[in-house]
């Protein structure tokens, strides 16, 4: 954790624009994490659509059940 508290004791020392160029850059990142795991759920989707395991229902009963059982 200390480390951590390093790295905001540093963030909060820099220039306005300094702050500004690192939320940027942590935007871009976090953006691209997000992009990463969305593919890699489309992927697993896919790859259970051809096994033939893909889970599908317009009950939202049927979903609810579902999604206790994970």
């Amino acid at each position: 954790m200390q480390r951590f508290i390093d790295i905001v004791e540093t963030v909060t020392s820099l220039s306005l624009e300094e702050m500004e160029e690192v939320q940027d850059i942590i935007s871009k990142v976090l953006l691209e994490k997000r992009r990463s795991a969305f593919l890699k759920n489309h992927q697993k989707a896919l790859q259970d659509a051809e096994a033939g395991t893909l889970f599908s229902s317009d009950s939202p009963n049927e979903i609810t059940g579902w999604l206790k059982e994970l």
